[in-house]
C-alpha cells in the first residue's frame, strides 16, 4: 500500500510538471510570436507614406540634418536636376526638316516639268524619277503618286506635309516614331498625300547638362532640421516635399524603429509575467491547462497582427480601423474568460498595438476605449444576444471617440473617419459573434456558452435524469436555483454553480431507486432488509459512479469538483445511527461501528461554487424532508445546516467568508420561503354554483358544501 501510495504521488508530481513546462513552452512560444510579429512591422517592413496620405502620428526628426529642396533646386537649374544630364527638343531640328522637305517640293516641280513638256525621252525621266526617290528616301510609289496630281493638289499636299511635319516637330520625335509612322506611308499616301511628311521626320532630342548652381543658390534651397524637430504632423498628408524628406531619413528611422521595437519588447516581457502573477493570484484557472495559455497567447498575437495590418493600409484615416482588432479581442475575452481578464488583455493589447504604430496619446485612448466597453456592457450577462445591441453601441461610441480625437487635434472633420471608426466598433462586434462558436468549440477550458448548453434541459443526460429519476432531477433544479441566487449574492461564478447543481447527483441514475426522493411508497423501500453497511455503501457509491459516469459523457472537467465535493467527507448519520442501535441492541461480539466508515470520502469542496453546492444539497434536502414550514423556521434550519458544516471543517477550503456564508443563507431563506407560500383557502360554498364558461355550465353540487 505504502509503495503504490508513493507510486501515485510520484505520477501526480510528475504530471504537475509537465503540466508546468508545457504552460511555459505556450508561454514562451506566445512571446516569441508577437516579437516576430512586431519585428516584421517595424524592422524588416517598416511602414511608408505615399504621396496624398494622412499620416497617423507625428513625426519627429531622429537627427540633425540639412534638407535641400530637391523641387527648388530643379526651378533654379531650369526643371533639370543640377549638373545631371537630361534629353531636351532641339529647335534646329524642326528647322532643318522643313528645308529639306522644301528641297524636294523645289526638286519635283522640275521634274515635273520636264514631264509635262517632255524635254527628254521615258527612259531618262523614269532614272531622274528614281534618283529623286533615292536622294530624298522618298519611296518611289509615293513620287509617282504625287506625278498624278494637278497643281491645285499639289498645292494642298505640300502645304498639307509642311503643317503637319511643323506641328509633329515641336513635340518630342524619336527613332521609334518615325520608324512606326514610315512603315505605312506608302500605301497610305495613296489615299492622303499629306503623309509625305513622315519621310522628312527627323528624331529632335539631345542630351542636355542642367548648370552647376551657386552656392548662394545651394544654400537658399537648403532646410536646417532639428533633432526632435516636427517633419509631419498627425492627420497631415504628405506631399513631393515631405516624401522626398521622410526617403533621406530613413536610414535614420530604421535605426529608431529597432529602438522602439526593443522597448515594445521589454515592455512585452513585462506585461507576461505580471499576468503570471496576476493569474497565479487571482485567475488560477487561467494556468489550469497549456492549452488555455496557448489559446490567450494566440487570441493576443492573432489580434495584433489583424490590427497591425489595419493600421498599414495605404488608405487615409484608415488607422482609425485599428480599434477593430483591440475590441473584438477583449469581446471574446469576455464572453470565453471573464470581464476582469477582459479588460486586461484588451488595454494591453491597445497599448502595444498603438506603441507599434506610433499613435499619440488621444488615438491610443480612442484604441483602449474599445478594451473597456466590452467589460462595462458585457460583464453582468453574457448573453450573445446582447451583442447585437453592444454592437450599434460601440459603433457609435466609436464615432463620438474619433469626433473626440479630431477635435482635441485640431484637425479636419472628413466623413470617412466617421465611416471607418462605426464599421470598426460594429464590425469587431459581429466578428466576435461569429467567432465564438469556433473559440468555443477548440477551447479546451469551461465556457458560458458551453454552460449555457448543459443547463439545456433537452442535454440527453438531464432527460434521462428526469425520465428514471424524476425526485433527484427536481432536487438538482432547486439546487441549481439556490445556488444560482447565492452565488450572485456573493459575487461568485452563478453559472458554473447552477450547472454544476444540475450534474452533481447524475451518480443516482445507477440506482436511482435506492435514494429517498425517488422512493414514492415507503412500503416498498429497497434498503428495508438490508444491513445499515449495505446502504451506506450504495449511497456512498453515487459519487463515484457519477465521476464515472461523468468521464463516460465527457463532461467538462470543471464540473467533476461538484460532483466529487458535494458531499466532502460528512458521515452519512441515518445509516450509522442505524448501524449503531442494532449493535446497542446485539453486540453479538463485533466491533462497534466507527464514524469513519459511514463518512463519504470526500475531498473537501475546494472552491467557493462548489462550497454553494455543498450547502444547497443538504438545505434543499432537509426543507423538503421538514414538508411546511414557516419563515422562521426556514431561517433556523439553514443557520443550523450552515452552522454544522462549520463545525465540522467542511467548508476550509472552499475560501468562503463568514460574510460570504451569511449573504448564502439569505439567499437560500429567501428562495425557500418563496417556493413555501400560503395561498388563500377558498371557503366551501365558493365552489357551489361556480360556472365554468369554457364548459358553458356549472359545477355540480358537491355535498357538505354547505
Amino acid at each position: 500500500m505504502a509503495a503504490g501510495g508513493l507510486t501515485r504521488v510520484y505520477q501526480a508530481m510528475r504530471r504537475a510538471g509537465l503540466s508546468r513546462v508545457s504552460r511555459f513552452v505556450a508561454a514562451i512560444g506566445a512571446f516569441a510570436l508577437a516579437l516576430a510579429i512586431l519585428y516584421s512591422h517595424l524592422v524588416l517592413w517598416p511602414q511608408e507614406f505615399r504621396v496624398g496620405q494622412v499620416v497617423p502620428y507625428t513625426i519627429f526628426s531622429p537627427v540633425s540634418f540639412v534638407f535641400e529642396d530637391k523641387q527648388l533646386l530643379a526651378k533654379m537649374a531650369g526643371a533639370t536636376t543640377e549638373g545631371g544630364v537630361e534629353w531636351a527638343v532641339d529647335l534646329t531640328v524642326k528647322q532643318g526638316a522643313l528645308a529639306n522637305l522644301e528641297e524636294f517640293r523645289q526638286a519635283f516641280v522640275e521634274l515635273r516639268q520636264e514631264y509635262l513638256e517632255r524635254m527628254a525621252g521615258a527612259k531618262a525621266l523614269e532614272e531622274k524619277t528614281a534618283d529623286l526617290s533615292h536622294d530624298f528616301n522618298v519611296d518611289l510609289l509615293v513620287v509617282n503618286r504625287l506625278l498624278q496630281l494637278s497643281d491645285r493638289q499639289l498645292g494642298l499636299a505640300f502645304g498639307g506635309a509642311a503643317g503637319r511635319l511643323g506641328s509633329e516637330m515641336d513635340g518630342v520625335v524619336t527613332e521609334t516614331l518615325v520608324r512606326q509612322l514610315r512603315q505605312g506611308t506608302p500605301a497610305a499616301a495613296v489615299q492622303d498625300s499629306s503623309l509625305l511628311y513622315s519621310y522628312f521626320l527627323r528624331p529632335n532630342l539631345h542630351h542636355f547638362q542642367a548648370p552647376d548652381l551657386s552656392d548662394q543658390a545651394r544654400r537658399s534651397a537648403s532646410i536646417a532640421v532639428a533633432k526632435g524637430s516636427v517633419v509631419i504632423a498627425e492627420g497631415q498628408a504628405v506631399d513631393a516635399r515631405l516624401a522626398d524628406e521622410l526617403s533621406q531619413l530613413e536610414p535614420y528611422f530604421r535605426e529608431q524603429q529597432f529602438l522602439r521595437f526593443t522597448g515594445i519588447g521589454l515592455l512585452l516581457l513585462v506585461a507576461l509575467l505580471l499576468w503570471h502573477q496576476y493569474a497565479t493570484r487571482y485567475a488560477t484557472r487561467l494556468l489550469a491547462r497549456p492549452g488555455i495559455v496557448a489559446q490567450i497567447g494566440a487570441l493576443f498575437t492573432g489580434f495584433l497582427a489583424v490590427g497591425l495590418l489595419i493600421g498599414r493600409l495605404p488608405f487615409n484615416y484608415f488607422y482609425y480601423g485599428a480599434a477593430f482588432a483591440v475590441a473584438a479581442g477583449a469581446i471574446l475575452v469576455v464572453l470565453v474568460h471573464d470581464a476582469q481578464f477582459g479588460i486586461y488583455f484588451g488595454l494591453g493589447l491597445a497599448f502595444v498595438l498603438s506603441l507599434a504604430l506610433g499613435f499619440g496619446a488621444n488615438l491610443m485612448l480612442y484604441t483602449m476605449v474599445g478594451a473597456c466597453l466590452p467589460t462595462v456592457m458585457l460583464s453582468s450577462a453574457r448573453q450573445r444576444r446582447n451583442l447585437v445591441l453592444f454592437s450599434l453601441l460601440l459603433g457609435l461610441v466609436n464615432v463620438v471617440l474619433a469626433a473626440t480625437v479630431i477635435l482635441v487635434s485640431v484637425q479636419t472633420l472628413h466623413w470617412e473617419v466617421f465611416l471607418i471608426a462605426f464599421a470598426s466598433g460594429f464590425g469587431a462586434a459581429v466578428f466576435a459573434l461569429g467567432l465564438l462558436p469556433v473559440i468555443e468549440t477548440l477551447a479546451s477550458q469551461l465556457t458560458p456558452g458551453k454552460l449555457v448548453e448543459l443547463a439545456n434541459p433537452e442535454n440527453e443526460l438531464l432527460k434521462r435524469l428526469k425520465r428514471e429519476a424524476h425526485g433527484t432531477y427536481a432536487h438538482s433544479v432547486m439546487l441549481g436555483d439556490l445556488a444560482e441566487e447565492a452565488c450572485r449574492a456573493i459575487d461568485a461564478d452563478w453559472l458554473l454553480a447552477k450547472v454544476g447543481g444540475l450534474y452533481h447527483d447524475i451518480g443516482k441514475l445507477k440506482r436511482p431507486g435506492f435514494f429517498a426522493e425517488n422512493i414514492h411508497d415507503l412500503s416498498k423501500n429497497p434498503h428495508q432488509g438490508l444491513p445499515p453497511e449495505t446502504s451506506m455503501r450504495i449511497l456512498r457509491d453515487h459519487v463515484a459512479d457519477g465521476l464515472a459516469m461523468a468521464k463516460e459523457r465527457r463532461l467538462p472537467r470543471e464540473l467533476l469538483p461538484f460532483i466529487a465535493e458535494h458531499h466532502g467527507t460528512s458521515l452519512i448519520k441515518y445509516f450509522y445511527y442505524q448501524a449503531l442501535s442494532a449493535y446497542e441492541a446485539s453486540p453479538n461480539g463485533r466491533p462497534a461501528p466507527e464514524p469513519a466508515d459511514f463518512c463519504y470520502g470526500g475531498p473537501l469542496p475546494s472552491s467557493r461554487e462548489s462550497g454553494v453546492v455543498m450547502l444547497a444539497d443538504i438545505t434543499e434536502a432537509m426543507l423538503r424532508a421538514q414538508g411546511d414550514a414557516e419563515a422562521e423556521e426556514v431561517r433556523r434550519i439553514v443557520a443550523v445546516i450552515v452552522s454544522e458544516r462549520i463545525t465540522e471543517g467542511q467548508l476550509v477550503k472552499s475560501d468562503l467568508t463568514l460574510g460570504d456564508l451569511e449573504l448564502v443563507k439569505e439567499a437560500f431563506a429567501r428562495i425557500l420561503i418563496a417556493q413555501r407560500h400560503h395561498r388563500v383557502t377558498y371557503p366551501g360554498k365558493a365552489l357551489a354554483g361556480l360556472r365554468l364558461h369554457f364548459l358553458g355550465r356549472e359545477l355540480p353540487h358537491v355535498p357538505g358544501t354547505e
